[in-house]
Order: structure tokens, then sequence, then C-alpha cells
């Protein structure tokens, strides 16, 4: 069983910092849309009830896309699920924030995630950039089906769309960098992946759910849809 995060604390800082947004969806609803297509079982965790016990012991991996805001505690359980063999898919801003929602130095599972993207706690901003594509340069499971070199659409067309410079640190295999607007590659990682005594981690700094969720239907989504399928079924050891 996937678990799917939908974080409260992270919907209610949004709301606060950008009142007048005009996205309001929940990026979730792309992954579920992948995962009910692909036929994979997934049920719904929410950040007001996962520090219940047992919680999260039916999941054998949790999908978090997006999930800012994050307590001290809550990190620690995470932590100790990943320890106990749980995996995990993150994407985007996953743990920068404490969870008021003040900004982290680093992610707060940085460690697990073996990546750095360091925030200057005085402007409260993290280290990001706008990128439109996704260039696939490895293969491995969770690219499995997409052909080494393709490039891929993450954003809306012609509108940029935050991602993390990332620095990777050792254990960290990148499989996917950023492409600018013009699909010219970057110097930066896209997607990662870790494994540690058989515990896995996938990372994406774009995400993967953001096209998907859109009522038009957009190129790459199939892809996207893919990414996401076999980032599941990979960090829960399906494959």
């Amino acid at each position: 069983m996937i678990g799917i995060v939908y974080s409260q604390k992270t919907k209610n800082f949004l709301d606060r910092r950008f009142p007048t947004r005009d996205d309001k969806l929940w990026y979730q609803e792309g992954s579920e849309k992948a995962l009910k297509e692909a036929g994979i079982p997934f049920a719904s965790i929410y950040d007001t009830e996962w520090l219940k016990s047992g919680a999260l012991d039916r999941c054998s991996a949790l999908f978090m896309e997006n999930i800012l805001c994050v307590d001290d505690e809550e990190i620690q359980l995470l932590k100790n699920y990943h320890a106990k063999g749980g995996g995990i898919v993150a994407m985007f801003g996953t743990s920068v924030r404490y969870g008021d929602g003040k900004i982290r130095p680093n992610y707060g599972l940085g460690e697990e995630f073996h990546l750095s993207c360091i925030s200057d706690l005085r402007t409260d901003q993290w280290n990001e950039q706008p990128f439109g594509y996704i260039k696939v340069i490895k293969e491995h499971p969770v690219t499995q089906g997409i052909k080494i070199g393709k490039s891929l659409m993450y954003s809306k067309i012609l509108q940029p769309i935050w991602a993390p410079r990332l620095t990777v640190n050792t254990g960290a295999n990148v499989l996917a960098n950023l492409c600018d607007f013009i699909n010219e590659e970057l110097n930066l990682a896209a997607i990662t992946v870790t494994e540690n005594n058989n515990n896995r981690i996938v990372y994406s700094g774009p995400s993967l759910s953001y096209r998907i969720c859109q009522k038009q239907i957009p190129q790459d989504t199939d892809d996207l849809k893919k990414l996401i399928v076999n980032a599941c079924l990979w960090a829960s050891k399906m494959i």
C-alpha cells in the first residue's frame, strides 16, 4: 500500500503566504490519478493523524508531494519509519519548513535524501530557480520505460515553475537533470535515488504531479505518470 501524504499545516501556510494564488489544487491529485490508472492501491495519510500509533504501518512507501511544513517530532517519525524499511518518494519542498511555516536551514530529511538545498533564514527563501524540463540521463527501475535523453516538460507551457538547486551528496544517484525553457541541459540534478541497507528514497526537485492534475491534456503526462508509478513501486520494493 502506498500512502499519499496530505498536509494541513502546509495548506495553512500556503493560504497565509499566498492568499490570492490561483492554484488551489492539491498536487497529490496527479499522483492519485497515476496510481489509480496503474492499478496500484493507495491510501490518503493526513499529517493530523500520522503521529498516531500504527498510522504508517500499513504503508510500504509514502508519497510526499511538496509537504513543506513538517514538525521535528514528525521528522523523527519519518526517519524511524524509513529506518525500519519504509520507502519515501518526496518532491519539491518536502521538509524545508518547520510545522509553523518557518524556514529550515536545510531539508529536515536532508540526511535521508543525501541532498542539500540551503535556505536563507533572513529572507525566508530556499535555494530555488525556475526551470521547465527534466532530462532522463540514466537507466534505473525508476526511469524504466522512458528513453534515455528524453526531455519531459513538467511545468505549464510557457510558464516557469520553481525547482530547487540541489547539492548532491555522497550516496545519491542522479537519474535526471534539469533543463531550461529552451530545453538546454543545466548542470543541476532533478531526480535522485538513494538506497541504504535496502531502504529506498526517491527525491524529485520538480513536481511530477503538477501537470497531471491540470484540466487540459498536456504533452509528456504519460511519462510523468510513469515516473510516479515507477518511483512508488521501487521505493516500496515492489520492483
